[in-house]
């Protein structure tokens, strides 16, 4: 590890936003970070109050004069703002050689992402994007076992990410955020929620689709797609179906996730994250916990308490950031070694990819290869 905390600077993720305090709390938790300054907000007194709320001087109401003035002083830019913001913040790091990590949906089209692969040079430049999801242990554990051909044959691979948000707001924030409420042509809740669980599926199974049919819905007043179903074709055969929707009354975020061997099926639930699931063909239900046999969960990481102290979404994040800390580790001692829960560039890249062939088969009605 670092001998020091890594100083990051924020853009974005001021008071009132959804991530900001997620990824400072997820980024601290282990001390391998320090919030060394930031552009939170562009409402200056949102700013300065989120400055003041953690204690970081100087704070700048500009991400640009941010840089400007702190590139010497810091390790890496963490971009939290709106989607859609992503490339012009993107594009003017990548120019300055200034290290990044991106909340996820890297950027908003398929367009943008190609064009910043093009400025792109993984052996001068730092990227993360930040699909937190994957930082549950049983997630990871799953991942094992998947690798260790515990389920056979994978034959089907079910997603899934409801959430009443467009029919039942939180009433803990102002919700939704105007963003939220605008659609180009990949639907923003494609780039909101459609990609954690594309990206879940390849994670876990090591599998890419080559063929996808969607269907796109509105069924809130807000006149966006807000509810998604995703039907994914293999090369190997294997079949699968992601599904996300904000109008799905009685789910706060119900992220699923189903996988279908022919030896074994997995199934694990968010608001369940300790037990993972497992089917095997013989009759036998296993249910694998953080604290009992496992294959990696007995690592440091994951036990920041005991086993029966439920870890939960800010511990997962903390795992992913703790992953980030040994890439950029390995990255400054120029030590090309990418870890397997660390994802960049080329994985933004998939999922954009795969929601542009998903908007093209709704308009078209058909199947689309990838």
């Amino acid at each position: 590890m670092t001998k020091r905390p890594l100083r990051l600077g924020f853009i974005g993720g001021g008071l009132g936003s959804i991530a900001g305090n997620t990824h400072y709390a997820a980024a601290t938790m282990d001390g391998l970070y320090q919030l060394h300054t930031g552009a939170f907000s562009t409402h200056p007194i949102t700013n300065q109050e989120t400055a003041d709320l953690w204690h970081i001087d100087p704070s700048y109401d500009s991400w640009m004069t941010m840089i400007d003035k702190e590139s010497e002083n810091i390790d890496a830019c963490v971009i939290l703002t709106p989607t859609p913001t992503h490339a012009p913040i993107v594009k003017e790091l990548l120019t300055r050689k200034i290290p990044i990590i991106c909340e996820k949906a890297f950027v908003a089209s398929l367009a943008e992402v190609d064009e910043l692969k093009a400025l792109y040079n993984p052996s001068e430049h730092f990227m993360s994007v930040t699909y937190n999801y994957t930082g549950y242990p049983l997630i990871r554990e799953l991942r094992e076992r998947i690798l260790n051909n515990e389920l056979g044959e994978i034959i089907n691979i079910r997603l899934e990410m409801p959430q009443e948000s467009f029919l039942r707001p939180p009433v803990s924030q102002k919700y939704p955020q105007a963003w939220r409420l605008k659609d180009d042509y990949i639907p923003t809740i494609c780039l909101d929620l459609g990609v954690h669980i594309q990206h879940m599926a390849s994670f876990l199974t090591g599998m890419d689709p080559n063929k996808v049919m969607g269907k796109m819905d509105t069924f809130s007043h807000y006149g966006v797609v807000d509810n998604v179903d995703v039907f994914m074709g293999y090369p190997s055969g294997a079949t699968g179906q992601l599904w996300m929707s904000k109008t799905a009354l009685g789910h706060r975020n119900g992220l699923a996730v189903h996988i279908y061997g022919t030896k074994a099926s997995a199934h694990w639930i968010q608001t369940q994250p300790e037990q993972l699931q497992l089917h095997y063909s013989n009759g036998e239900k296993k249910i694998v916990e953080r604290g009992g046999d496992t294959l990696l969960c007995g690592q440091k990481r994951y036990n920041r308490m005991t086993p029966g102290h439920p870890a939960g979404f800010i511990e997962a994040f903390a795992n992913l950031y703790v992953d980030i800390a040994e890439d950029f580790q390995n990255f400054q001692t120029n030590t090309k070694i990418k870890g397997p829960y660390t994802f960049g560039i080329e994985e933004a890249h998939k999922g954009l990819h795969l929601f542009h062939k998903v908007k093209e088969s709704h308009e078209t009605q058909q199947w689309v290869n990838l």
